[in-house]
């Protein structure tokens, strides 16, 4: 079992919503790469692609955990995302921690959104962003 930890600045996303700089639609923005970053132990991280590229490893059970965890007192609930190659795995697993089983064979992983929903003005928002993800090593 491994953990990939997701580091999402929510401070700065509403800065920079505040500035114009990042444009929201309604109560839902897209953050880009400047406002995550990704740590884990097991896995391989490459920050000097873009997006950052995450690789799992093939036939594990991956923690996707979001830092910080609460957000104005109030935990932060990370959606589930589909992918052929990643098995979601809800049971016991909490609000900002997304459980899956990666795939035995390598693949790509395609057209993934993260999302996080955050309370931010007495307001409630949704914070979405695109991860690269790659189960094993696809050129194999």
């Amino acid at each position: 079992m491994s953990t990939v930890n997701i580091k999402v600045a929510i401070d700065d996303i509403f800065a920079a919503i505040k500035a114009g700089t990042l444009k929201p639609e309604g109560n839902t923005v897209k953050a880009t790469d400047d406002f995550i970053t990704y740590t884990s132990k097991t896995n391989t991280i490459d920050p000097s692609t873009t997006p950052p590229t995450i690789t799992l490893v093939t036939n594990d059970t991956v923690d996707f955990e979001i830092e910080p965890e609460n957000y104005n007192g109030e935990e932060v609930d990370f959606d589930y995302f589909d992918d052929p190659y990643l098995t979601a795995k809800p049971d016991n697993v909490a609000k900002h921690i997304d459980r899956y089983e990666t795939a035995d064979t390598a693949s790509i992983c395609k057209d993934i959104t993260m999302k996080i929903h955050v309370s931010h003005d007495n307001a409630a928002w949704e914070i979405n962003w695109d991860p690269t993800i790659i189960v094993g090593d696809p050129k194999k």
